[in-house]
């Protein structure tokens, strides 16, 4: 919303939703940004408060952020969250999400217009005041639950958690497994089980501060693996690992079961993981699926266009560019 005196992040960015109504042959637009805790009280303060990823090396933000939690202009507990990343629709509800917040609770009205209902407390009536949920919930058709986690850069730094079918969570699991904050973007459920993919991405905020990189970092030495986990784990005892050298996905476009013994994970793999922060990345898909929709990934992280792959042909059957000077986020299918 506030042009901040650093680079654009897109991790940080505030949130914006668009909406195309179509009725009786005519088209209705409407563009609003999510009316986050962050973004009200940067629009009255009319300037950035909380840092973005690419200026936690300034002092002067730093600064800034920290006066505001010192004389209450900024409450922690309120969340920091953009709601920039993902939309989906669960218990009944259309919620706006990004890595490290809660969802928001979305209404599109008759006319047409985007309202922002507020931050959904999801652990209703003991609010958790430092809980947050990542931006790609997976909801079982069939069961009508809904899978969810979380990442924190304190330990334990992986919690999944469910949602029955009325909206209501469960208890949570924290995978104690994990020993380093890894970035957790994406997951995947099964008819019983949930998978985790831990990359050789990690998290590194002190990195970013010392301005020796970037809040997501690469660690060449880590092995990549597969965390394999029963849907209804009531701890992580029952959690089994396997080492998978050289997969670097980000998001699984799908997982199912084949009989008792094996299970299938499609997912895109980077394949120059020191380099996915800029233009000369490789992601490419590694197993077979029938159809796949993918973003084109042309300049750091900018999706230039959206691609359907036919997996079991072998080849590229359509795509979309967005035209010069045109990007888009991550494509939802």
């Amino acid at each position: 919303h506030h042009q901040p005196r650093h680079l654009l992040d897109f991790f940080f960015g505030d949130g914006m939703l668009h909406s195309l109504q179509l009725s009786n042959g005519k088209a209705t637009y409407c563009s609003r940004y999510v009316k986050t805790y962050k973004y009200l009280l940067e629009r009255e303060a009319g300037f950035p408060i909380v840092p973005s990823g690419t200026s936690l090396n300034k002092m002067v933000n730093i600064f800034r952020f920290f006066k505001a939690i010192a004389t209450k202009k900024f409450d922690v507990t309120k969340g920091s969250g953009v709601a920039n990343t993902s939309l989906a629709f669960f218990a009944n509800k259309l919620v706006a999400m990004c890595e490290y917040d809660l969802p928001y609770v979305i209404n599109l009205t008759e006319n047409g217009d985007i309202e922002t209902l507020g931050r959904w407390e999801v652990d209703g009536n003991n609010p958790n005041p430092l809980a947050s949920m990542t931006a790609h919930p997976k909801v079982d058709s069939e069961t009508e639950e809904t899978f969810a986690f979380r990442w924190s850069l304190i330990f334990p730094h992986l919690t999944f958690f469910r949602f029955d079918e009325n909206g209501v969570k469960q208890k949570e699991v924290p995978i104690l497994s994990i020993k380093k904050p890894s970035f957790f973007h994406d997951f995947a459920i099964t008819k019983r089980f949930v998978l985790f993919h831990d990359t050789q991405l990690l998290v590194a905020p002190l990195k970013a501060m010392a301005g020796k990189g970037t809040f997501v970092d690469y660690d060449p030495k880590k092995v990549p693996r597969v965390g394999i986990i029963p849907r209804n784990a009531l701890d992580d005892s029952e959690m089994q690992w396997f080492e998978i050298p050289g997969f670097n996905t980000v998001h699984i476009l799908n997982a199912w079961e084949n009989g008792d013994d094996e299970i299938v994970l499609v997912g895109s793999n980077v394949v120059s993981m020191e380099n996915i922060f800029n233009k000369t990345s490789r992601i490419r898909l590694e197993k077979k699926s029938r159809f796949g929709y993918l973003g084109i990934n042309d300049q750091a992280m900018k999706m230039t266009g959206v691609v359907k792959i036919d997996l079991e042909a072998g080849y590229e059957v359509g795509r979309r560019l967005f035209g010069p000077g045109c990007y888009g986020g991550e494509p939802f299918f």
